[in-house]
């Protein structure tokens, strides 16, 4: 049983800090334990340690009545391999509470969502185990960073590539979304792509979340907005559309992430960022005198003058062409085909009209007088 522990531990090592570890120190050899000497060099392994024991203590129990209570516990290879895919499968939940106390601390430093970069960098996060090491060039690339109110979207931030870890070229495993569930909802009750407003303010009023406690009001701003947002859609809104999106972000700031929009698909991986923090690594008295400066700075005006880009993106949906001339472009090749199919008919009833009227001509010469 100790030699399962070791291994499931130094699998646990590799799959959380990934090559860093090779990166840090070899491989330790001849019986070495791997953890202690990871922990010497100052990874911490406490939580993976309980996380561990309670993986093989519920193996256990899940096996008790194929088990000799009176022996040692004895381990095949397949029983080791299948807690393997256990520890894996469950990970992430278990990796994510970390980032639940993340949100908490962030929002009771946040208005609606939004965290001043004083609050972000400052040394009370620091001194609760925080250490938020980010460039602001990464936070305003991942839509973190909110560059005309130059405060930090915590949702954003949240959901931001940073925070991943275990990342390889197939998978990373980031913090989990708590926008889901209420989109989730949303979709549920409306049972199809787009919604009437009555419906989704309806529908959005009686969800509650971590933060929030259903049923509310809604400010009459969003209303009016979400109003405004279907004259553009023909009275109903498209439920995968940006418009939309940012709408339900001002509606659950805490929750769900401002759709912003990446100038380069490969900002979106983990992988990438982690090698450019590696890269541009900066001390915490760096990063907040960045920051100082930033807010000294001059926002544009066209920032001030329009702070939300009005860029629209739909996902699988063609919006509907409602002027004259879309509806006659599209009217062109019913009416052609319409015309084919009326002159193939028409050819065929003259030709089965004259091979009628030949047979009957024929019939007639041909038939005999009487007697």
């Amino acid at each position: 049983e100790k030699e399962l522990h070791e291994v499931l531990k130094t699998q646990l090592m590799l799959f959380e800090h990934s090559t860093q570890v090779f990166e840090s120190f070899s491989i330790p050899k001849n019986g070495t334990n791997f953890v202690e000497v990871a922990e010497e060099q100052g990874f911490v392994v406490d939580h993976i340690a309980l996380f561990e024991e309670d993986a093989v203590k519920n193996g256990a129990w899940r096996s008790r009545d194929r088990t000799n209570p009176f022996r040692p516990p004895e381990y095949r290879f397949e029983e080791a391999s299948g807690l393997v895919d256990d520890l894996i499968s469950v990970y992430g939940r278990w990796q994510n509470e970390e980032c639940i106390q993340m949100s908490d601390q962030l929002k009771s430093h946040s208005r609606d969502g939004q965290v001043t970069l004083e609050d972000f960098f400052s040394q009370h996060m620091h001194d609760l185990g925080f250490e938020f090491s980010e460039s602001l060039e990464y936070l305003e690339q991942s839509g973190a960073l909110d560059v005309n109110s130059k405060t930090i979207r915590m949702s954003n931030y949240l959901m931001g590539p940073s925070n991943c870890i275990a990342a390889s070229p197939y998978f990373a495993i980031c913090c989990l979304s708590e926008c889901n569930g209420i989109t989730q909802q949303i979709m549920a009750g409306v049972q199809g792509p787009e919604g009437t407003p009555e419906q989704l303010l309806s529908l959005i009023a009686n969800i509650s979340t971590r933060y929030i406690e259903a049923p509310r009001v809604l400010p009459k701003k969003l209303r009016q907005d979400l109003q405004a947002l279907a004259s553009n859609f023909d009275g109903v809104i498209p439920l995968h559309s940006r418009s939309f999106a940012l709408w339900v972000h001002q509606a659950f700031p805490e929750e769900c992430p401002y759709p912003h929009i990446v100038s380069d698909k490969k900002h979106l991986a983990a992988s990438y960022w982690k090698d450019a923090l590696a890269t541009t690594v900066q001390s915490r008295e760096e990063r907040v005198d960045r920051a100082k400066q930033f807010i000294q700075e001059e926002t544009p005006a066209a920032m001030k003058t329009n702070p939300l880009p009005q860029q629209e993106v739909l996902y699988l949906h063609e919006r509907k062409q409602t002027s004259s001339m879309a509806e006659l472009v599209h009217a062109v090749p019913a009416i052609l085909l319409l015309l084919v199919v009326g002159r193939f008919l028409m050819e065929l009833t003259k030709g089965s009209y004259t091979a009628l009227a030949g047979a009957a001509k024929k019939r007639q010469q041909t038939t005999l007088p009487l007697p």
